[in-house]
C-alpha cells in the first residue's frame, strides 16, 4: 500500500475520531446491544437493528481509520522546517 502523507494535526485528528468511536463503542452502542437483548426477541427488536446497524458502521470507520494510520508518513509544516 502506497504512504500516505499527511500533516501532523490531520493524524492527530485521524487519531482523535478513532478514539472517540473507540469510546462510543462502549459507552453508548453496547450498552444499548445489551439492554436489547434483554428485552428478549432480537427479530422483531428495533432497538437492536439500530443498534446493531450502528455498531457496524462504527467498526467499519474505525477498520478504515486504522489501515490509514498504517500507511501514513507525517509531512513536515512549513512553519516547522
Amino acid at each position: 500500500m502506497p504512504k500516505i502523507q499527511l500533516t501532523r494535526k490531520m493524524l492527530d485528528e485521524l487519531t482523535e475520531e478513532r478514539d472517540q468511536l473507540i469510546k462510543l463503542q462502549y459507552d453508548e452502542i453496547l450498552p444499548a446491544l445489551k439492554a436489547a437483548r434483554e428485552k428478549g426477541d432480537l427479530s422483531e427488536s428495533a432497538e437492536y437493528s439500530v443498534a446493531k446497524k450502528r455498531q457496524e458502521e462504527v467498526i467499519a470507520r474505525i477498520s478504515e481509520i486504522d489501515g490509514l494510520l498504517e500507511s501514513i508518513t507525517v509531512k513536515q509544516d512549513k512553519e516547522n522546517n
